[in-house]
């Protein structure tokens, strides 16, 4: 894994973590649909998150419903 894969996800999680969620939203679902599951499917891939992705990560940190909605909107496959 490449130290720019980190590097993003680790803003990602921040993000996350900070409770973000605007720049959360811009970072990840606004450029495109496409754009949002390209880091999903990144993100899959890392052995050491077991299966976690942006949305179970998204959701232990009380995010807005619409937020929730629109990621599983993109990729229902994340549920």
């Amino acid at each position: 894994m490449s130290f720019q894969v980190i590097e993003v996800v680790s803003y990602l999680l921040g993000l996350i973590d900070a409770r973000e969620w605007d720049t959360f939203r811009s970072y990840t679902l606004e450029p495109s649909p496409a754009h949002f599951r390209a880091r999903t499917d990144i993100i899959a891939r890392i052995p050491e998150f077991n299966g976690m992705t942006l949305l179970h990560a998204a959701v232990k940190c009380d995010p807005p419903l619409e937020l929730v909605r629109d990621m599983i909107r993109i990729c229902p496959e994340l549920t």
